[in-house]
């Protein structure tokens, strides 16, 4: 059909029913070609200038073409309370509300408190401190505390999983605090998003340089925004380097919180937000150029990420400067190097089952090492390299969860190395109030729990009546009971002959 033909048609078609904005819309999911081909008579059926139709489906196509952009999250941020807010009182205020929906730990809550107000003060510092929120295990209350920061810090944007350049992207098109949950599924192992994320810790320095998709000229993204950090287990080292360490732990069976009910909750939380805004406009220019002066104990890297925290503090009077810095030596302090937390978990077990089998309220190093390298189902045997497992690498794993050997007297012996009973109790309950034996496999200590272990006293936990107490008891072992004993290791604990030697010497010694 000639162009001359089509023209005459178009000419003596009835009235199009379709309306001009109908038309932009189909318009702008043609090709390119296509709709060069056809713009001028869509112009003159709508009886509109041909450069006004380019300039309306130009702009329905950007809209139409980038799902990112339809989809991209637009971060509410806190509209500032309608008049002045008394700081101190927001501090209480925001401390009660981390305290009031999670079991936290000495000076966490008000930690969170200084840092969420942080997050909307950024601007006012050249140090932007990460908040890192991790556990040994899950199920220690990481996703409330997301839950409650993200309705108070400044224009939250949570993702459970996020690229690397997304981050820049993000921060340089619309800005906010990036709320990272999950992240030891997706920064592990990730070199590039892990040089991102410390990119943007000092001010002068927050910056990547990018090729733009259109044009492929060099340009600079800005990575400078509050992060929000959330896993199990710690991230590089770089990355711990430049954050705030907030620890969670398992709540014990006796604490008691609010359930966090979002309809419920958020309400409140919003108004928390609306005003730490209100604070930060009435004080952000006395921030600017603020230098607190920081405990003496601090490294230098701690000391860049809690100076602008304890800048608020001291803006905010009162009793906050000196709780500030008792919070940073407390949680400077509180800050252990985690290896990996489920073999953790897993010694946690083996010690309570070896407490028990031995109906002991304290435990030598030496006996506690026996033990251990008598669970031949167990990786203490053979922990390292074929060698069993060692004090100091028990030592090295009982960190995490604040316990250490002590220097204790056991039965009438002289003072040995050991562990106490009673500094297990608070662990024991948050980490294995809901674990059976079988979960962690550990029905091979029960096994061995009458054969492999030597009887031990229970001891007596008043040292100043241990010796009227307890008399020494000592028994004339046969080599026929010696045998008896070797056999019944054997035997019954499904050790080899020269095991089950060595465990029936020590067990009747």
């Amino acid at each position: 059909m000639s162009k001359e033909k089509i023209k005459e048609i178009i000419d003596n078609a009835a009235p199009s029913l379709e309306t001009i904005h109908e038309a932009i819309e189909r318009l702008a999911w043609l090709h390119p070609l296509e709709y060069e081909q056809c713009r001028e008579d869509e112009a003159k059926k709508h009886k509109v200038r041909v450069s006004v139709l380019d300039a309306e489906v130009f702009k329905k196509r950007t809209v139409s073409d980038s799902v990112e952009e339809k989809q991209m999250a637009r971060p509410q941020e806190a509209r500032p309370w309608h008049e002045k807010v008394d700081g101190q009182e927001l501090f209480d205020d925001l401390v009660a509300a981390f305290n009031r929906y999670l079991s936290l730990q000495k000076y966490q809550a008000e930690t969170l408190a200084l840092w969420s107000i942080f997050s909307y003060c950024i601007d006012a510092g050249n140090i932007a401190p990460k908040l890192l929120i991790y556990s040994p295990e899950k199920r220690c209350g990481k996703t409330t505390l997301l839950d409650v920061l993200v309705n108070i810090v400044w224009k939250p944007l949570p993702a459970s999983n996020i690229s690397t350049a997304v981050i820049y992207r993000v921060i340089e098109s619309i800005g906010g605090t990036i709320v990272m949950d999950e992240a030891d599924t997706f920064i592990r192992n990730n070199p590039e998003i892990n040089g991102i994320i410390n990119s943007g810790h000092r001010r002068s320095m927050a910056f990547v340089l990018r090729c733009d998709s259109d044009d492929h000229e060099p340009r600079q993204f800005s990575t400078w925004a509050p992060n929000i950090i959330a896993m199990i287990g710690k991230p590089a080292d770089t990355i711990v380097d430049r954050s705030i360490l907030v620890q969670m732990k398992r709540k014990k069976s006796g604490d008691v919180v609010q359930r966090y009910i979002p309809h419920k909750a958020e309400p409140e939380l919003k108004i928390l937000a609306s005003k730490i805004a209100r604070w930060r406009d009435d004080n952000f220019i006395a921030l600017c150029g603020s230098d607190p002066e920081t405990p003496a104990g601090l490294n230098d890297r701690a000391t860049d990420n809690w100076r602008p925290l304890l800048a608020i503090a001291d803006l905010i009077g009162g009793a906050c400067p000196e709780i500030a810095r008792f919070a940073a030596m407390t949680l400077v302090e509180n800050e252990e190097d985690e290896d990996n937390t489920s073999i953790g978990v897993m010694l946690l077990a083996d010690i309570k089952d070896i407490f028990e089998a031995r109906k002991a309220d304290r435990i030598s190093t030496e006996d506690l090492l026996f033990d251990l390298h008598a669970m031949e189902e167990r990786p203490w045997p053979e922990w390292n390299k074929g060698k069993p497992i060692s004090a100091r690498q028990i030592s090295t794993k009982l960190k995490p969860f604040g316990i250490s050997s002590k220097t204790m007297r056991i039965g009438h012996g002289k003072p040995q190395k050991g562990y106490a009973l009673d500094d297990f109790e608070d662990v024991f309950q948050r980490y294995l109030s809901d674990l059976s034996v079988t979960t962690l496999q550990s029905s091979e200590i029960n096994d061995l729990s009458g054969n492999a272990m030597r009887n031990t006293t229970q001891n007596v936990t008043d040292e100043n009546t241990l010796e009227a107490t307890e008399k020494s008891h000592c028994y004339d072992v046969t080599d026929v009971e010696y045998e008896e004993r070797a056999a019944l290791m054997e035997h019954d604990a499904g050790l080899n002959r020269d095991k089950a030697e060595l465990v029936a010497k020590k067990d009747m010694k």
